[in-house]
């Protein structure tokens, strides 16, 4: 399968085959892998705060 994406004048295009022609992303393809990627990142931030609470609370119960 061929994928590839490019910034063509500031704008994200996409094609599916090399002998394709790039086409622009929608605005609303756009907002909805926006959505999807800062879903993502907003619970890898929630678990990597759990585990530096977790570390440090590790870390002062070895100190005490």
């Amino acid at each position: 399968m061929y994928y590839e994406e490019k910034v063509i004048s500031g704008v994200l295009h996409y094609r599916y085959a090399e002998s394709e022609e790039f086409k622009p992303y929608t605005v609303e393809s756009l907002t909805a892998m926006y959505i999807v990627q800062k879903t993502r990142a907003d619970k890898y931030s929630k678990a990597l705060d759990i585990i530096e609470y977790k570390t440090i609370e590790a870390i002062k119960n070895i100190n005490n």
